[in-house]
């Protein structure tokens, strides 16, 4: 697992909405996230984090690759 966290450095409220912060988890598999999900430790740990925080986005997403910078978005 790969943890990155950051804080916004300039994007206008209206794109940011609000929101000031990152934090990006990457899993080498879906069942480590799996795992990562349900273990006793991180639902702990959520829970507290959820209290501490006024709103929150959650994507679960398996990243796609382009082939190049002409390829267009699906």
């Amino acid at each position: 697992m790969w943890f990155h966290r950051g804080q916004d450095v300039g994007s206008e409220e209206l794109l940011r909405q609000g929101f000031t912060y990152v934090f990006t988890l990457t899993f080498g598999s879906p069942e480590d996230f799996m795992a990562y999900s349900s273990h006793p430790s991180h639902l702990e740990f959520a829970g507290k984090f959820m209290a501490a925080i006024e709103k929150v986005i959650v994507f679960d997403y398996t990243p796609g690759f382009m082939k190049s910078s002409e390829e267009k978005l699906a």
